[in-house]
């Protein structure tokens, strides 16, 4: 698809492709322009105000486009500013603009309005030079093509005119004309004795008489032309000579063209193989050359002599023969080896191709074991074949070796393949030894017929190809009939007047049988005169032909045919599917391989009134279809027929001669091409082919296999005696409807995901079959289904062929695309089981009688369909890798920066003097050469990549699958999917930032407007866009022309549409819309015609297709539309085609007056104010709802209605709802599931088989009410909009990520031992392999599926069920959610002492990684600190606001550092309460985390160097940025490319920023969650302690590459560890100076690493030393409150250096991680709590302590109330710090 043009547009016209073609003068250059436009069509309201000016504007950035109030109508609009530039400027961008642009356009100096100077005004239409060169090198090819054709003609002319003085010499008088007749026609003379030469002599044939024949029959060729022979001669000598065999002629000295195609096998090669396989078996006595025979090869009865025809033959064709004698000699069928071998070939492609070819063979048993023997034959012929080429180059005595290692392996039984043993016996160079060949030799001709798939591209090869399937039929002229190996065969003609397609009007057989005598004769004369037959043929009719008109006709159809042509006259052909047979007049295939076709039509030249008549009625539609039209469809038959049997291609462009007879008595006294009424210059009727024709034939296939599904007897009408006896079925019935309701429940299962996604037109196609299924029993609905599966199938095989060339020649597939390949599995997948159960059920034989025979027919149906499905459902595994691999490989920068640290080893190795002759430093050494070899490298990572995806290098552990995130997966596809997905994310937050600030642009004002405060009913300051019924009730739609009961009743007659059937469907959807919804057919049609020029533009229909369609118009929005489009085009195009018509024809529809809405004429007053807040807020919410429909499937989108979401606790009070009624849907809300869950996603089936689908949210319930429909149109559309803008980013990407689960379910994974080394075992051969399991064992799939469920499905919170209560039932996973939410607040609810040991963990891992310098310096985190004081008052004012005016609040708000970004109300205050949480309760915690973590981010972007174009520096990024009116802005200096800023990179940034932040804070972003966060158990879990899992990777995890932060990592403790182990003796022996060696061969990130471990080892210490010394002060302390504030640093203290020894010290560790769940603390604290106020404990209090003299019961319950417990835990510090010394 092309993408959408960026920016500004200053006019709002609009032109068609038309208009585009006329501006420019030509078809071409508009497509140029169209593309250059961004494949939009440009828009222009003037010549001097249009996107040609506008793109070169833009191009050369000559202008701004601003708005302003326009000072005398006081409405907004859009002026352009012009730059100013100097002098020299101004001259070098008027230079670049002659450069680049040429057309009629002029250039005027106008002062400019920016900066100083004068500007560039341009006027005219300027286009862009490259478009013009493009399409002049396609003009120049045109015009040089219309040359020569001009030159040809001219030549063709004069022979033209040659030919008729000659004939008009020749012909002589009737008396002596018997004497000048050729006896025979060519093929029969060279069987006769004799034939009659220009002299009347007769020459009589003998194999001595060559030459004299050669002579004889060239100068009767050349007779008055000079002994010359003349092109079209040639063509005579062809026709002659080319059917004995002869490959060329030579004559009086002269060469003359080949005949026939040059062998495909060389005399050497064949020589060759006939020396070794004679060796083999010497049995055979005479191998000859054969030109005559129609096969390639052929063993003869008794298996002495092979004959192969060195034209048809291959390299494979003796091997073949040799085979068929080596499996007679061994026994035939009755050998186990061939048995064998014979079943290792079933279902194989090759064995369907030899099936097709020996297609007779499948009618008798006799004819199977033929078959069968066919099938082994061929595929030792090509085992023989493939030997022989890989012994090719190669020395006799490696030769010999092969063949000896060969043997070995056939004797030893390593040789599996039966084919390939045979082959090894021929090619052996021995004798097969005689105890093996006890065999009886076939007596009957075996052959090896020409390959359907052998290249028929040459005329010679095509003629044979054709000649081929006319030798096969037999045609009766007497009964018109034709007959094909026994079958009768319908005539083209029956078939075109069973469908309307017949002779016009009221015509007499008097007259009807006149003309048939007329055009036989002349067919006749025609046929003749194209074999170079030069006297008049006579026939039995009483009709005869002058000698004026036997020259008229000799010139017609001379004229037809050029030099190099190939001519077939009177060409019968059949297509065995549809039984459907005709005969093609004039065939003509031209040098160059087109293949023309033409058809002789005949009329009277007067009527009987003396009139001239000839083809007046011609186009006459009074009696029907008119004459034109039968011709074409007649002609379109003969194309179609040719393409479905040989593959053949007919020129679009189909030929009908039309011949004007004028008649006397009997006698032909004129012929002439009809001139007065011909539509051409050449006055032949031409036309396109028509569509109807392979719709024609495939209702004729279909209506044959229909009757065969009807022959077959039902189970019911068998009964149950005529099944055979022991049959273990003992109820058929049962059996029957249980795969018949498989079946239906797969295709409810496609219907139902086809509706969820919105994809129209697929589902329309799928209730289609299910509704025919059902209206049969349950064994007729299995013949449905066989014919659903059978069509869909082969309609994908057909596309799956026709793209099979590109990728053999390693070309890619616009087709088979990763979308395509996705779509074709899951289709094809739900046909698994169900077929197979099918052909089970026939394989059992459960018929008798007649019975029996139609249901072999189905099994072969079934076979055929089940062996294709197989292989296009598994081309995932083969084309999808390699698409899968071009599209991801690129996100993956391992192998760079593995080989970028090997040179950094390298460098690290170097002699001092070494690396000083580098002249670069280590860093720029390694990047240098990443960047010289950069081609090598991403070579190397493609293969890589490849490997991958066929066989994973380790697969995860169970931990890693359940508490890690697979956002640092190891893997390098699931990591390359994850960073493409995180960029697209990023894209997305980027427009929905921008989407957040136009909304409040236009919502501010009318807030301000309307008087809003929080306290009023929300609804009201909209009131004057909401649509109200009658009794001014919301109806829950937009204000709109016309009344939402439209939108309702289309809704409802769909509904009741989708319950006709099908035949009457269409007409009752037409009937309604042309009633209520009548189509603007103009437009619509203009529309469709520019949509199809864009699929054409996109390469989507190929050019043949779309000149069908422009020449057939077929624009309208009729039935034909839809009748006749997948005929026109490929099935990809007609659904996107349909697609479009569905999801737009609306557009172009009226609706009736009656639903004109009176309301909106108040509206309309106030849009006339284009000032007003409230027409800006209307305009806006309709450009959301175009913009975001079109991003939606059209069964999804709103229209007018109003996006859905509950009404908040707070607005359904503002709105009269009581607070009761409010309490209980909040309690419902909080602990019942409802439909539309932002963390549910929804899923099509049950179980493993569920289908997963990006979820669209906001659209309305189906019990929708106005009391839960919310009315804060702000909030809702802009959710709304976010949510199109997620869904359009993930569906897109969506075939991509079902591609890679799809590899990934199926790869192979190498187990790994516990150190991650991969497990090697021993095989039989002695050869190591690794140990491998399956994808469906892997534990990575199942991690990568859960992360899928919850990033792209939506589903973030698996559906656990629910528990009942009092009838009312709980979801168990809101519960536990709400139980966290409490434990939260009670743990954490204004936790002073928690806030600040947060801080302290955090700031001290800060400071420890900045102090290693390798994301961040000391230096940049101080800087960085600074800068936050600085904007502190700045970001405490952001939060009174909806967005921030502070540059680092935007910062934060760009990249989401905190995690906070979601779903939000534009009534919120929104800073204020991301800063402090939803409650205030938090703003310990939160504020500690944005001082934090604000602060790397601001570190990590100064380390950024921000460039201008010329690559100078500006300084750091982040002095870049500014705040403007709440928007955040980049300096314009700033050159993205040379800053390598781009919005990727700006988004990589981000991303690795958060992947540092994790490490050290802990997993909080959505991206990076783990699977058991799914499930409530896991939330619970991790509830505090997400910490855990980063830390510990930080610390112990192995070396692993991190794609989002680009680089190796690498436990810091392991780094350290590995370091101590090789300087450890150096350390103890006091070598100071080799410690330090070792020190410096360590890389930057294993530096960082040792200084991060020993840095924080010497925290703890001193900490634990610490917490000791301030717990001791404070003992000794008599002082109460500096005793106070000593347990208070002791506490942290102890607390910190607890943290700090988390990952080091068992016991610390048990202390943090030894409850399951924090929550467990609060049913600790319930249980003593209700301990405590037990009868017998109630009045117990504690006796010393803080709590002395209180009940204990007060202590329980002071732990559960949130926020007032913190109380009483600061003023018991000392009982905590003791705590915490234990």
């Amino acid at each position: 698809m092309a993408n959408k043009a960026s920016g500004a547009c200053p006019v709002k016209g609009s032109i068609s492709f038309q208009d585009l073609v006329n501006i420019t003068g030509r078809e071409d250059v508009a497509y140029l322009i169209f593309e250059g436009n961004g494949g939009k069509l440009p828009r222009e309201s003037s010549a001097y105000n249009n996107d040609f000016i506008w793109g070169a504007e833009k191009r050369l950035n000559l202008v701004e486009f601003a708005t302003i109030k326009d000072p005398i109508t006081g409405k907004n609009k859009t002026i352009k500013k012009y730059r100013g530039y100097t002098t020299e400027t101004r001259k070098a961008k008027i230079q670049e603009l002659n450069s680049l642009y040429t057309g009629n356009f002029k250039i005027h100096s106008i002062e400019g309005n920016i900066g100083t100077g004068y500007g560039i005004k341009i006027e005219g239409r300027p286009i862009l030079k490259s478009l013009y060169d493009t399409a002049n090198a396609v003009i120049a090819e045109q015009e040089k093509e219309e040359t020569l054709n001009n030159i040809k003609q001219e030549v063709e002319n004069e022979y033209a005119l040659e030919q008729q003085r000659i004939n008009n010499e020749i012909i002589l008088p009737i008396s002596t004309y018997e004497q000048r007749v050729y006896k025979e026609d060519a093929y029969n003379l060279y069987k006769g004795d004799y034939f009659i030469n220009s002299a009347g002599e007769y020459i009589l044939y003998s194999e001595g008489a060559e030459i004299t024949r050669f002579k004889a029959v060239l100068s009767d060729l050349s007779v008055n032309i000079g002994g010359k022979v003349t092109p079209a001669n040639k063509l005579k000598i062809k026709a002659v000579f080319g059917n004995l065999g002869y490959t060329s002629i030579s004559f009086d000295g002269v060469k003359y063209e080949s005949i026939l195609p040059e062998p495909k096998v060389s005399k050497d090669v064949i020589e060759y193989q006939k020396e070794v396989l004679l060796k083999s078996l010497p049995q055979v006595k005479n191998i000859i050359e054969d030109s005559t025979i129609s096969v390639s090869g052929l063993l003869e009865a008794g298996g002495k002599t092979i004959r192969y025809n060195p034209v048809l033959m291959t390299t494979d064709t003796l091997g073949h023969e040799f085979g068929h004698l080596l499996i007679d000699m061994l026994g035939g069928l009755t050998n186990p080896m061939i048995n064998r071998g014979i079943w290792q070939l079933k279902d194989t492609e090759l064995a369907k191709k030899v099936t097709e070819q020996y297609s007779d063979y499948t009618d008798t048993k006799e004819g199977l074991d033929k078959l069968k023997k066919e099938i082994l034959a061929q595929a030792i012929g090509e085992e023989v074949d493939k030997l022989f080429k890989s012994e090719e180059g190669k020395s006799r005595f490696r030769i010999w070796l092969d063949r000896f290692f060969r043997s070995v392996k056939d004797k030893l039984g390593i040789e599996r393949n039966e084919a390939k043993k045979l082959a090894n016996m021929l090619v052996s160079n021995t004798p097969v030894a005689a105890s093996k060949l006890k065999g009886t030799i076939s007596e009957y001709i075996q052959e090896q017929r020409v390959k359907i798939d052998q290249d028929v591209s040459t005329p010679a090869q095509i003629a044979e190809a054709i000649k081929n399937i006319s030798d096969n039929i037999t045609f009766e002229v007497e009964g018109h009939t034709y007959t094909l190996k026994g079958t009768q065969l319908m005539p083209v003609s029956t078939l075109m007047k069973e469908n309307g397609y017949g002779i016009q009007g009221e015509v007499d057989d008097v007259i009807l049988e006149r003309a048939s005598k007329i055009g036989t004769l002349i067919h006749s004369n025609a046929d003749a005169i194209s074999k170079g037959i030069k006297t008049i043929i006579s026939d039995d009719s009483g009709y005869s032909m002058s000698p004026v008109a036997y020259a008229s006709l000799n010139n017609i159809v001379s004229g037809l045919v050029s030099p190099g042509d190939t001519v077939m006259t009177e060409v019968v052909i059949a297509d065995d599917k549809a039984q459907v047979a005709g005969t093609i007049d004039m065939l003509i295939i031209t040098k160059d391989g087109e293949i023309k076709l033409y058809d002789f039509k005949t009329k009277a030249k007067y009527n009987k009134k003396g009139e001239y008549k000839g083809f007046k009625y011609y186009n006459s539609t009074k009696y029907g279809v008119s004459n034109r039209n039968t011709n074409r469809l007649q002609l379109s038959l003969y194309a179609d027929i040719l393409k479905r049997t040989l593959g053949i291609e007919v020129s679009p462009t189909l030929t009908v001669i039309p011949l004007v007879v004028d008649t006397k008595g009997t006698r032909i006294q004129t012929i002439e091409l009809e001139k007065e009424y011909s539509d051409t210059e050449s006055n032949l009727m031409t036309f396109d082919k028509s569509m109807l024709s392979s719709k024609l034939l495939r209702e004729r296939t279909n209506k044959l296999k229909r009757k065969v599904e009807e022959d077959i007897p039902t189970v019911t009408e068998l009964g149950e005696t005529e099944f055979k006896k022991g049959n273990s079925l003992t109820n058929p019935l049962d059996k029957y409807a249980k795969v018949y309701d498989d079946a239906l429940g797969k295709l409810y299962a496609r219907y139902q995901e086809a509706i969820a996604t919105g994809k129209t037109v697929e589902a329309d196609k799928v209730k289609q079959i299910i509704d025919r299924i059902q209206s049969y029993e349950s064994n007729k609905g299995l013949l449905a289904f066989i014919k659903s599966a059978n069509t869909t199938v082969d309609s994908m095989y057909s596309i799956y062929l026709s793209e099979k060339n590109k990728i053999a020649k390693g070309e890619q597939s616009d087709v088979l695309t990763a979308k395509t390949l996705v779509k074709w599995y899951k289709t094809l997948s739900s046909y698994d089981t169900v077929l197979d159960d099918i052909l089970s059920l026939y394989m059992q034989d459960m018929f008798s009688g007649d019975g029996a025979s139609v249901t072999e027919k189905v099994k072969d149906v079934l076979k055929d369909t089940i062996s294709k499905k197989n292989l296009l459902r598994d081309l995932y595994k083969t084309i999808g890798k390699d698409t899968l691999r071009d599209s991801l490989y690129m996100y993956n920068g391992r192998v760079a920066k593995e080989i970028e640290e090997q040179k950094q080893r390298e460098w690290l190795a170097m002699s001092k003097a070494e690396q000083a002759r580098t002249g670069l430093d280590m860093k720029s050494y390694a990047k240098k050469y990443v960047e010289d070899n950069a081609k090598e490298i991403d070579d190397q990572a493609r293969l890589m990549f490849d490997k991958e995806l066929e066989r994973a290098s380790e697969d995860i552990g169970l931990m890693t699958r359940w508490l890690d995130g697979i956002v640092d997966s190891n893997d390098m596809v699931v990591s390359a999917l994850i960073k493409k997905f995180v960029i697209l994310d990023g894209t997305v937050r980027t427009e929905n930032i921008k989407a957040e600030n136009e909304m409040l642009d236009v919502l501010e004002p009318l807030e301000k407007y309307a008087g809003y405060n929080t306290t009023k009913n929300i609804s009201t300051m909209y009131n004057f866009m909401l649509e109200k019924d009658d009794k001014g009730v919301y109806t829950g739609h937009i204000l709109t022309k016309y009344k939402s009961t439209l939108q309702q009743e289309e809704d409802a007659m769909l509904r009741e549409a989708s319950k006709k059937p099908e035949s009457k469907r269409r007409e009752f959807k037409k009937e309604w819309y042309d009633k209520n919804m009548p189509l603007n057919k103009e437009a619509f049609d203009s529309a469709l015609n520019n949509y199809v020029t864009f699929l054409h533009y996109s390469s989507i229909i190929s050019d043949d297709e779309f000149l069908v369609y422009k020449r057939n118009r077929l624009l309208s929005y009729e039935d034909k539309l839809f009748y006749d489009i997948e005929d026109a085009f490929n099935s990809e195009a007609a659904d996107m085609y349909l697609t479009w018509i569905v999801e737009n024809a609306r557009k172009y529809r009226t609706p009736a007056v009656k639903y004109v809405n009176p309301e909106y004429a108040k509206l309309e007053s106030v849009l006339k104010n284009e000032n007003d807040p409230r027409t800006k807020m209307y305009n806006h919410i309709l450009k959301v709802i175009e913009e975001t429909d079109s991003k939606l499937p059209y069964n999804k989108r709103l229209h007018t209605k109003l996006p859905f979401d509950y009404k908040s606790e707070l607005e359904r009070i503002q709105s009269g709802q009581s607070i009761k009624s409010v309490a209980k849907e909040t309690f419902s809300t909080g602990l019942i599931r409802r439909g539309d869950e932002l963390d549910r996603g929804v899923a099509i089936g049950e179980g493993e088989k569920a289908v997963d689908f990006v979820p669209i949210r906001y659209t309305r319930p189906s019990e929708w009410s106005v009391e839960d429909q919310s009315f804060d149109l702000g909030t809702l559309y802009l959710n709304w909009q976010k949510m199109a803008n997620d869904y359009e980013s993930k569906y897109n990407l969506l075939p991509e990520i079902e591609l890679t689960k799809l590899i990934i379910d199926n790869r192979e994974y190498i187990h790994t031992d516990s150190k991650g080394n991969p497990i090697t075992k021993v095989y039989e051969n002695y050869k190591a392999r690794y140990l491998t399991k399956h994808g469906s064992k892997s534990l990575l799939s199942e991690q990568l599926d859960d992360w899928l469920k919850a990033n792209i499905y939506g589903q973030k919170k698996a559906d656990q069920g629910t528990f009942d209560i009092l009838g009312v039932k709980i979801d168990k996973a809101k519960a536990g959610d709400l139980l966290n939410k409490y434990t939260a607040m009670n743990l954490l609810g204004l936790n002073v002492m928690s806030g600040i040991a947060n801080i302290n963990l955090g700031e001290l891992n800060q400071i420890i990684e900045s102090s290693t310098g390798q994301y961040l310096t000391t230096k940049e985190l101080h800087a960085a600190t600074a800068l936050y004081t600085r904007n502190l008052f700045g970001m405490v004012n952001d939060m009174g606001t909806r967005r921030p005016k502070n540059v680092i609040s935007a910062l934060n708000h760009k990249w989401n550092i905190l995690n906070d970004y979601g779903k939000d109300s534009v009534k919120d205050n929104l800073w204020l309460s991301k800063a402090i949480g939803k409650g205030g309760l938090f703003i310990t915690s939160h504020m500690g985390e944005h001082f934090m973590q604000t602060r790397i981010m601001l570190a990590m972007l100064s380390k950024v160097d921000a460039k201008d174009s010329t690559g100078k520096s500006l300084g750091n990024m982040l002095s870049m940025y500014k705040t403007a009116n709440g928007k955040l802005t980049l300096d314009p200096k700033v050159d993205l490319e040379k800053s390598k800023w781009t919005e990727t990179d700006q988004i990589l940034f981000g991303e690795k920023v958060k992947r540092l932040l994790s490490s050290l804070h802990g997993e909080y972003t959505e991206v990076g969650k783990n699977a058991a966060q799914r499930y409530v158990l896991g939330r619970m879990g991790f509830l505090f302690r997400r910490f855990i899992v980063p830390g510990t990777k930080r610390r112990w995890q192995g070396k692993k590459y991190n794609v989002l932060l680009d680089d190796f990592t690498e436990g810091t403790y392991i780094t350290t560890g590995k370091f101590i182990r090789d300087i450890h003796k150096d350390l103890f022996a006091l070598r100071g100076a080799l410690v330090s060696e070792e020190w410096n061969k360590l890389l930057p990130r294993e530096k960082a690493n040792v200084k991060r471990a020993l840095t924080e080892v010497s925290m703890m210490i001193a900490t634990s030393i610490l917490a000791t010394v301030l717990m001791s002060l404070a003992g000794e302390s008599g002082d109460d409150d500096e005793k106070f504030w000593l347990n208070h640093l002791a506490y942290q203290s102890y607390r910190l250096n607890s943290e700090l020894s988390f990952y080091l010290n068992p016991a610390a560790a048990w202390e943090i991680i030894r409850t399951p769940a924090a929550s467990m603390s609060v049913f600790e604290s319930a249980l003593n709590l209700t301990g405590d106020l037990l009868p017998w404990n109630i009045t117990d209090k504690y006796e010393k302590g803080n709590w002395a003299g209180q009940y204990k019961w007060e202590k329980s319950l002071t732990r559960l109330i949130p926020a007032y417990k913190q109380l009483y835990r600061v003023r018991d510090i000392d009982d905590l710090t003791k705590i915490m010394g234990k």
